[in-house]
């Protein structure tokens, strides 16, 4: 998405922040409708399905990579991330996979909602740096997993401790 230049440096901010929480909000409620209306768990009851998993991943993502490069709207990318983590998680991942997704689970939330800041606002100069994408990648989810831990620092000491605090005064 190409942001509108304005002309206007609190324009063009006010302008980017809509866009930004414009996308981040639409994503978030898919994955909130998705979870609490189990449509994963209705996807997995066709027995079509379980016998083709990996073709139809490897088929579907193809699909959706033709599809986003045909559209390549950011309105449609929530969608096809959404369509792309269903059929992510058809997969059967052997043990060394499953590990390093198991260790990224607590961490998943958090990195979703820092890595902006860093790539797009606050650290884009320290982020773009390495010059070279899988290296970039790297250091984004290295420095987004430093945060994802001290917001979880936090969140244990002042909520976890709270009702810890509030439960041994009954």
């Amino acid at each position: 998405y190409k942001l509108v230049d304005y002309g206007n440096e609190v324009l063009n901010t006010i302008h980017s922040q809509f866009v930004l929480f414009g996308c981040t909000l639409v994503q978030f409620m898919i994955g909130a409708f998705a979870l609490r209306y189990s449509w994963n768990a209705t996807f997995q009851k066709s027995a079509y399905l379980k016998s083709k998993k990996n073709v139809l991943f490897i088929i579907g993502t193809i699909a959706l990579v033709i599809f986003h490069g045909v559209f390549p709207n950011f309105i449609v990318a929530p969608f096809t991330a959404i369509v792309f983590i269903f059929l992510f998680i058809q997969l059967n991942l052997n043990k060394f996979f499953t590990t390093i997704l198991d260790f990224f689970t607590a961490h998943a939330t958090n990195i979703w909602l820092i890595h902006m800041f860093f790539y797009m606002i606050y650290f884009q100069r320290m982020i773009y740096e390495p010059k070279i994408p899988l290296l970039i990648f790297l250091w984004l989810v290295l420095w987004s997993l430093l945060a994802s831990y001290i917001v979880n620092y936090f969140y244990r000491l002042f909520f976890i401790g709270i009702e810890y605090a509030t439960t041994k005064k009954s």
